[in-house]
């Protein structure tokens, strides 16, 4: 699942760090979750 247009890598660095649950980044973003961690 491609990107959602101008979500950079620190944006999700930013919210896992925050203490958003990976899932609602993964809504969010439109990654998958094994996406959301590689760029972690």
């Amino acid at each position: 699942m491609p990107r959602k247009r101008g979500i950079s890598d620190e944006m999700i660095i930013e919210m896992y760090t925050s203490g958003k649950p990976v899932k609602e980044i993964c809504e969010m973003t439109g990654l998958t979750d094994r996406g959301i961690r590689y760029v972690l």
